[in-house]
């Protein structure tokens, strides 16, 4: 067995039981043979998860057809972890997530044709965990927390609509903010924005992407020039991208941001703080 497994599920157990001591927790195993979530075979408890139970998916790919049985309810937990993974299937059906979720490493969580994930819960994707949107937004919230794994949403938005934190690697069409005030801080990760409309980050208000005192973040834009992003993200009071949460001026624009021709993303370019500024207070 895998030690690192081995050594995290007594932890996660642990984790679960704190967190909803009246929910019993429920684990994948997968004997049902056909893979859905409706059948109670694929369970250890030999039954469907309930609202008030706590789910473990660390085995196997479960598939869940839209407009069954899944809840999650509040103070519950749906665990994906290492082989485990969730997909919808079916129907554009909401995902409703009165819980919490975590993903970890190895552990995969799939919208699949979900239209939107309908979170009053948490949402946590650790390092090494993967959230999948096909080709869908994704609107975060301050229950999201993304510390360290990979969300994909193909050409999708990625909007939020208040301060929220982001480690990990993103791809997606646009950044795209959902209110004047929001702001994504990038601590950490590789963010690729493939959607040339609205420059690849549509603005309202004063909201940014910032890049705080410690970030070793990349943003890589498609279809754009290292001489264009001054002008398009750095320039003015309430620019789209700042560092330490104030804008960038045009004195100090060369010296503290690193802009360089992208290897990874075609007509664009790499945007980070450089090196040496990256625990230094703003010049």
């Amino acid at each position: 067995m895998n030690t690192t497994r081995k050594n995290m599920l007594p932890i996660l157990l642990l984790t679960l039981t704190a967190t909803s001591l009246q929910a019993a927790t429920i684990t994948w195993i997968g004997r049902g043979g056909d893979g859905f979530w409706s059948t109670p075979a694929n369970w250890d408890a030999n039954k469907v998860p309930e609202s008030s139970d706590d789910v473990i998916i660390t085995n196997g790919s479960v598939n869940y057809v839209a407009g069954r049985d899944l809840s999650i309810g509040s103070g519950c937990t749906m665990l994906v972890g290492a082989g485990g993974s969730f997909v919808q299937t079916g129907t554009d059906s909401w995902i409703r997530l009165d819980g919490n979720v975590v993903v970890q490493k190895g552990g995969v969580f799939d919208s699949g044709s979900a239209g939107q994930l309908h979170l009053t819960g948490s949402f946590t994707l650790e390092p090494g965990g993967t959230l999948i949107r096909h080709e869908k937004n994704l609107n975060a919230g301050a229950a999201w927390l993304f510390n360290g794994g990979t969300v994909d949403l193909g050409m999708g938005e990625f909007q939020f609509r208040t301060t929220v934190d982001f480690a990990g690697v993103l791809y997606a069409g646009q950044m795209a903010p959902q209110d004047g005030e929001a702001i994504l801080n990038f601590t950490g990760g590789h963010i690729f924005l493939r959607d040339s409309r609205k420059d690849s980050f549509f603005q309202p208000g004063a909201a940014c992407l910032n890049f705080p005192l410690k970030s070793t973040g990349i943003v890589s834009i498609t279809n754009c020039t290292p001489e264009a992003v001054y002008s398009r993200y750095f320039e003015g009071n309430t620019p789209r991208m700042r560092y330490n949460g104030e804008p960038v001026s045009v004195a100090n624009f060369p010296n503290l941001i690193g802009v360089e021709k992208s290897s990874s993303m075609e007509n664009g370019v790499d945007i980070f703080i450089r090196v040496k500024n990256r625990m230094s207070s703003f010049p």
